[in-house]
């Protein structure tokens, strides 16, 4: 059995992980708006604010989840939008240390 770093997407662990990101981090800050009218800005305040509150492993988390969810609305059949905003983005932030000097 290979062992890979990511769960297969039909798993349900990473079904209810994705669901979840997206109901605590992206629907609140988008609110109302469609996807269509979503930006790079957008996901990156999204981001932001979640380093800022302390949880850069959750920001991880996080981008990955929103970068599946656009990745799914613009494959067939649903083809809702062309890609990602921020499809070029390549995010990775460094977990809080318990030394300043340790940066």
């Amino acid at each position: 059995m290979a062992v890979t770093s990511r769960p297969p997407s039909n798993d349900p662990q990473n079904t209810a992980l994705v669901e979840a990101s997206l109901n605590r981090y992206l629907v609140p800050a988008l609110g109302s708006r469609s996807i269509h009218h979503v930006i790079d800005t957008d996901i990156a305040n999204i981001t932001k604010k979640i380093v800022a509150g302390g949880h850069p492993q959750a920001a991880n988390t996080a981008f990955w989840c929103m970068r599946a969810f656009f990745n799914w609305c613009r494959k067939p059949p649903q083809r809702l939008i062309r890609g990602f905003p921020a499809r070029d983005w390549k995010i990775r932030i460094r977990p809080r240390s318990s030394s300043a000097s340790e940066w």
